[in-house]
């Protein structure tokens, strides 16, 4: 008989709930929340919250910057087929269901996203005004505003173009004529930076969309 009575005062101690679909058993502390269940199955707690997508760590004038990945999704949990949060109480035999949280997409960033990105340089091209996209060297190779930044890139930002690529980009072609820097005299590698002036004979050149801004 006593050995009767302890079973069923003991059956109060402990409930039975579904969780995915096993079936569990709790101590019953009157307090019991989806998160208990959740522990007592095992149920790995990095599957409950958001994760970041991978981040994407490069370099900027020597200087290591990171850009986080995206952040995902949290778990989805539903108590008796009804979406609740992992705080909600339960009882006998609720079914509760936990679909996994997300991992989020992985860190982009393209240059011109970057703070130290100007869009443009400002040059007088034989008295006339003229704005040049901003260039970067990425791995000692010349890239846009556009370009999609790749881990560990190593990226420093050039404020000036060279006279041969400022022609370039100007679609500009010379047959020998020397070419002024700042009423200096200028090989192709001169450097031209910001409101630097740039003049040469007008006899023999052609070039496009040379426009006063």
């Amino acid at each position: 008989t006593v050995r009767l009575l302890n079973v069923v005062a003991n059956v109060g101690l402990f409930i039975f709930v579904y969780f995915n679909e096993e079936r569990i058993k709790l101590y019953n502390n009157d307090k019991l929340t989806i998160i208990d269940a959740a522990m007592q199955y095992g149920f790995p707690n990095s599957a409950l919250f958001p994760k970041r997508g991978p981040e994407l760590v490069f370099k900027v004038d020597g200087k290591v910057r990171i850009v986080k990945g995206e952040a995902g999704e949290g778990a989805k949990v539903l108590l008796n087929e009804e979406e609740v949060s992992l705080q909600t109480s339960i009882g006998q035999n609720d079914k509760i269901l936990i679909i996994e949280s997300t991992e989020g997409k992985e860190a982009h960033c393209t240059i011109e996203e970057l703070p130290e990105y100007k869009k443009s340089i400002t040059f007088e091209i034989m008295g006339k005004t003229v704005s040049c996209p901003k260039f970067a060297e990425v791995n000692g190779e010349l890239k846009s505003g556009y370009y999609e930044i790749a881990g560990n890139d190593s990226i420093h930002f050039l404020n000036y173009y060279t006279v041969a690529q400022l022609l370039l980009f100007l679609d500009i072609e010379l047959q020998g004529e020397d070419v002024y820097v700042n009423n200096q005299k200028a090989g192709m590698d001169t450097k031209v930076f910001e409101n630097f002036s740039v003049r040469f004979e007008e006899a023999n050149y052609s070039y496009n969309d040379l426009d006063e801004e």
